[in-house]
């Protein structure tokens, strides 16, 4: 049976109809789903530490950008650190539309290159560097600064792979051209304290380093030969003091505080630098005491070496939920009750720890009466409150006498206490939440809340070690195994088929 001609034409009509309106609605689903792909940028990160996501200071910072700000890239496509930067400059874009990055091959594109260079006026660039610029500030970030190599001499047989540190060098450039002043530390010196630029074991070479990532600038003070703190310091810092204060000096940080002053301190164990009772004026109690912590305390090592991760609630703690600190020798630091200040107990301890005053002692142990039992406070932050007041000086209602205040309502002078400098130590600084712990004082002293929280993780490198019994059983179980085993069911099924 045959159709006629004029149903033959109507047929092809519907289908040709069917297969443009099938394109169409194709086309339009595509472009809808490439709109709100360029619109939503998210990808899904299943590493087991969310090694590629980035992290809660990154974001808020991202967030917080008010000026667009320029990022160039002069990398060789195709090499593998191009790809590690081109990624996360990826997910720092879709964090902000204020981030606009653009990639540039040097070798090829010299034209590009002549521009950038006549819009920064300079003469060469660096190859494998990325360019931050907003508005006529500009930051150039080298390679040096994304990949770390391990050149310690005690390394292991085979070197270690090198760590990427793109987003702590990219977060540090972003705060450089986006703040408009440089936060100024100052650290104390004369007294034993720990050097900024000591790059031994007990030196903090490397906390000032993650510092300058921060955008802070670091620099040495003697207080010996000065009448005040100098007026650009906006956090001043004493790590680890093993020496005596005199009392000119004390004076002078007593005078700095009551104007207004920030100031990190950590003191050690069996030291007495004589700034327990300038302290006290604040509400922190340093206690001539070792802690020790039988619970808490790290495999191998004796009970002075503990481990916490029981905050009290601040604003340098509250991130750091499930993170641990480590202190290796710590003495207890209590806030007892000021009227004009208001003080957090920051770091504990478990209950079953206790400050030991015996220190002298041949054996450890606790005693009634005469030790203090657990939990134990390792540190405090101190800050004056902020008194409501009406027009004339009185509280409301002509009231002089004090009101309840909200935890976090402080104003003017801030202090931060704690009974360890060691977890700031190049030992030990990268331990754990040990470097949360330290950036997040300073930044809650600086008055930069934004920027307190987890900062970038480290690569996480994991390894398999197998002793030659278990590598000869895997090669017999997978190598050799499986093709015998191959083998024998053949032959199995042919014998079989013959019979």
């Amino acid at each position: 049976m045959r159709l006629d001609g004029g149903k033959m034409e109507i047929r092809r009509l519907k289908f040709g109809a069917n297969v443009i309106a099938f394109t169409v609605v194709v086309l339009i689903f595509w472009a809808m789903v490439n709109y709100l792909n360029s619109r939503h940028h998210h990808r899904f990160d299943l590493t087991s530490n969310r090694q590629y996501s980035l992290s809660a200071k990154t974001i808020v910072i991202l967030k917080d950008l008010k000026e667009p700000v320029y990022i160039t890239t002069l990398y060789r496509p195709g090499t593998l650190i191009f790809r590690q930067v081109k990624d996360i400059l990826e997910e720092y874009s879709g964090k902000s539309r204020n981030i606009t990055v653009e990639h540039i091959d040097a070798e090829r594109d010299r034209g590009k290159v002549e521009l950038l260079a006549k819009r920064l006026n300079m003469d060469t660039f660096e190859l494998n560097t990325v360019i931050f610029e907003c508005g006529e500030k500009s930051k150039h970030v080298p390679e040096s600064e994304v990949i770390e190599y391990d050149f310690s001499p005690y390394q292991r047989r085979e070197p270690a792979p090198p760590k990427f540190k793109g987003e702590e060098a990219f977060t540090s450039a972003i705060l450089a051209v986006t703040q408009e002043k440089q936060s100024m530390l100052y650290f104390v010196s004369g007294h034993g304290e720990k050097d900024i630029g000591g790059f031994a074991k007990l030196g903090i070479s490397d906390a000032a380093k993650l510092l300058k990532r921060q955008n802070f600038k670091v620099e040495k003070l003697l207080l010996f030969g000065e009448e005040k703190i100098p007026d650009d310091c906006d956090v001043l810092n004493i790590i680890g003091p093993t020496k005596s204060f005199s009392s000119h000096e004390i004076e002078t940080l007593r005078e700095y505080l009551a104007s207004g002053g920030k100031c990190l301190i950590m003191i050690d164990p069996l030291v007495d630098c004589g700034l327990e009772g300038f302290l006290s004026e604040w509400g922190v109690k340093i206690g001539g005491d070792v802690v020790l912590d039988p619970v808490r305390r790290l495999f191998f090592t004796g009970p002075t070496t503990i481990f916490t991760d029981d905050y009290g609630y601040h604003k340098i703690t509250q991130k750091m939920k499930g993170i641990a600190t480590i202190f290796s020798l710590a003495r207890s630091v209590e806030f007892f009750s000021k009227e004009a200040f208001q003080g957090t107990e920051l770091v504990r301890t478990s209950e079953e720890a206790w400050a030991e005053t015996n220190v002298k002692a041949r054996e450890a142990k606790y005693d009634e009466g005469e030790d203090k039992k657990g939990p134990i406070s390792l540190g405090a932050a101190v800050g004056e409150k902020k008194i409501p007041s009406l027009p004339g000086g009185n509280l409301p209602g002509g009231s002089q006498e004090q009101v309840d205040y909200d935890e976090e309502e402080t104003h003017g002078s801030r202090l931060v206490v704690f009974g360890d400098s060691d977890f700031v130590s190049n030992a030990q600084v990268a331990n754990a939440g040990n470097s949360d712990l330290f950036l997040n004082s300073i930044n809650w002293l600086a008055e930069k809340e934004k920027l307190i929280s987890i900062g970038p993780k480290s690569p996480d490198i994991r390894k398999v070690s197998l002793s030659g019994k278990q590598m000869q059983a895997i090669f017999w179980g997978t190598i050799a195994g499986l093709p015998l085993l191959a083998v024998f069911i053949g032959v199995f099924v042919w014998l079989k088929r013959r019979r």
